[in-house]
């Protein structure tokens, strides 16, 4: 565990590195950096210098990835149409394909999968209208060394710096030793689309703000497209609870005029709790905007118990009532 802290702290410190001269260096030279950082202490702490590597790769295999990288890294510049995004992903011709959309509020989210046999790799773009808001992308190499010693395997940092990070031109992050990770939000397409949508709270303005609140976290995540699940029947949502908490009506009040759907049905119920409290009270705005979250037709995953996910098509669909609503955050918050 002491080893797996250290791992986090260093991932921290090589992000703003700077080479002997004292001048900052660029992407690719940092994602270099960092995972000489990593390699010496995972390979010292896991295998205990008793590591072994594949002799060779296949060549031909290697290509598909470096294929893949660059789409990869064409993609992750974002400003890009969703047509730029499909006419991106036509160009492999090989290893399996897969392209989703799925719609979350304002929120469209567009997803593709491709799999070769060295790599598995995840994209998400995420759109309002036709402006890029987000990227998340998820690389998973499937290049490993072994641990002679306990028997483990690790990723090949060899192919993670002499592939990865010199064809990569974003910050990557490994994630629990197995996968890379690239974030990336456009703030200047979200106040874009802010301005298109008026009716609508994007909380640009929390986003550009350097503060350690834990709330700036809670706003990007409305835009991560995987940070939208699960509706439970029997907990408030932890966001809204720790709102409820610090007595931050007003943000819970904005957060019902949230893009993402998910986050305005939680944020409603909040609402409704702290009406039947008499802690806030609801104007005519507040009150069309409940009536529409009730009667949108949006996605949700639902949490029907701990091992039993499903969508259902909008709140409605939920069955909930009011009194229902309550009792679940005066349980959640005791």
């Amino acid at each position: 565990m002491k080893d797996y802290i250290f791992i986090l702290n260093l991932m921290v410190l090589v992000g703003t590195c700077k080479n002997g001269s004292g001048q900052s260096i660029n992407v690719r030279e940092k994602n270099i950096v960092y995972i000489d950082s990593f390699r010496h202490v995972i390979e010292t702490a896991f295998c205990q210098g008793d590591s072994i590597h594949p002799k060779v790769y296949d060549r031909r295999e290697i290509n598909k990835v470096l294929s893949i990288l660059n789409i990869i890294d064409f993609l992750s510049k974002g400003k890009l149409t969703t047509v730029e995004v499909d006419s991106a992903f036509s160009k492999i011709k090989f290893g399996a394909v897969y392209k989703s959309n799925d719609c979350n509020g304002l929120l469209q989210t567009v997803e593709a999968k491709v799999t070769v046999k060295y790599l598995s790799a995840n994209v998400k773009f995420v759109y309002i209208d036709n402006l890029l808001i987000s990227i998340k992308i998820v690389l998973t190499p499937h290049t490993l060394i072994r641990c002679d010693k306990y028997g483990g395997t690790l990723l090949d940092f060899n192919v993670l710096r002499d592939i990865y990070a010199r064809n990569i031109n974003s910050l990557i992050r490994i994630v629990d030793m197995s996968y890379i990770l690239i974030k990336k939000l456009d703030l200047d397409n979200l106040v874009k689309a802010s301005n298109f949508h008026k009716d609508y709270q994007f909380f640009s303005e929390y986003l550009s703000n350097s503060g350690k609140d834990w709330t700036n976290n809670l706003f990007l995540k409305i835009y991560d497209p995987d940070s939208s699940c699960c509706y439970s029947y029997s907990k408030g949502q932890e966001d809204m609870i720790r709102l409820i908490r610090e007595r931050r009506y007003d943000l819970i009040r904005d957060m019902a005029f949230s893009p993402n759907y998910f986050y305005a049905v939680n944020a409603m119920e909040g609402i409704i709790y702290l009406v039947a409290l008499r802690k806030l009270q609801i104007d005519d705005r507040l009150k069309d905007r409940i009536e529409r979250i009730k009667n949108d037709s949006c996605k949700l995953f639902v949490k029907r118990s701990p091992d039993v996910l499903g969508p259902v098509n909008g709140y409605k669909a939920i069955n909930s009532s009011d009194e229902a609503v309550v009792r679940k955050y005066e349980s959640s918050l005791r």
